[in-house]
């Protein structure tokens, strides 16, 4: 598979911004959960209560379930303390910030094509766009990826616009 995103040198956790941060963070713990067979919903629904976004990581739950019994392949998704980000955690982090941002025009199933069918997709979306909501809602606006080659998406970095200014 080309790759979405330009050349450049390892992107390392400790550089996101909080929202990726928080996003990136529960992402690997969900599947360190899954992989392990522990619960990690304590330890989400504390983080998001902190974050102020209470109940948004029952929506991100929701949304890697359907990732995790549809992927037709491995993800790369690393552990918690590792400090380099994956390509796939690259992808799923442009994928947050495109649904917060609300663009249309950019197909989820570009991103996703080599993760899981269409319908899977298409299942993940609402819950996407409603983790996405609420972490907007909460002032945590996600923006990742300095330069990416989706095909039809005309910016090249993304940025939730402000809801009382947008």
């Amino acid at each position: 598979m080309p790759s979405l995103f330009s050349p450049k040198s390892e992107e390392l956790f400790e550089n996101l911004a909080f929202p990726e941060r928080l996003a990136l963070w529960s992402v690997r713990l969900w599947v360190d959960g899954l992989q392990s067979g522990c619960s990690i919903s304590e330890q989400l629904r504390d983080a998001y209560r902190l974050a102020r976004v209470d109940d948004a990581y029952l929506d991100l739950d929701a949304m890697m379930t359907i990732v995790a019994t549809s992927s037709s392949g491995p993800i790369d998704i690393r552990c918690e303390q590792c400090a380099s980000i994956s390509e796939d955690e690259q992808i799923f982090l442009h994928w947050l910030a495109i649904s917060q941002a609300g663009f249309p025009n950019v197909s989820d199933n570009e991103l996703f094509k080599q993760w899981m069918p269409v319908e899977a997709v298409n299942a993940a979306r609402s819950y996407l766009s409603q983790f996405t909501l609420k972490l907007q809602k909460a002032g945590l606006l996600l923006m990742h990826g300095p330069e990416t080659n989706i095909p039809g998406y005309p910016r090249t970095q993304l940025a939730a616009p402000d809801p009382v200014t947008a």
